[in-house]
């Protein structure tokens, strides 16, 4: 699994020991979501390497990783002007997303149940949000359905190595 971190969240703070935890165990690979999530097409050129920078720096001063290039941007916003400023940066691995779990725009859990029945498929980069307690109340019934598929979860680093 690839965490991607929004570094204003306190909550990387909050859970650091256990998530540190899980990226020793290389279950959890780390990469970048900027600082404030705004969206880059509407930021200066500055303030898009601002938004990267940052957050990189708040990854390896805190978990002692590096995300090695890999970022999402926020709302999926891309453009080929962002891109180019972001690996002149070094973030060169822009990261989508095939398919969501909903969880960013419900609370509800048959509707995360239902998205992620849809999305989580083979070879798919399927994005969830840890923002609530859809995604948690169903987490036995992911796990039951990954199994029965024959799936498990993997890093970016393990999908595209």
């Amino acid at each position: 699994m690839t965490m991607f971190v929004l570094s204003c969240s306190t909550a990387w703070k909050t859970h650091e020991k256990r998530i540190r935890s899980l990226i020793q165990s290389g279950q959890v690979q780390m990469a970048n979501h900027t600082r404030d999530h705004k969206n880059l097409n509407r930021c200066s050129n500055k303030e898009v390497a601002k938004q990267l920078i940052a957050c990189d720096k708040f990854i390896k001063d805190t978990y002692e990783v590096d995300p090695a290039g890999y970022w999402r941007p926020p709302y999926g916003s891309l453009s080929r002007r962002v891109i180019e400023i972001a690996a002149d940066n070094g973030f060169d691995k822009p990261t989508l997303w095939d398919g969501s779990t909903g969880s960013s725009f419900t609370s509800k859990t048959a509707t995360v149940w239902k998205l992620a029945q849809r999305y989580m498929t083979n070879g798919r980069i399927v994005l969830d949000h840890a923002n609530g307690r859809s995604t948690v109340n169903n987490f036995d019934r992911i796990m039951r359905m990954l199994k029965s598929r024959d799936l498990a979860t993997v890093t970016l680093n393990e999908a595209f190595a």
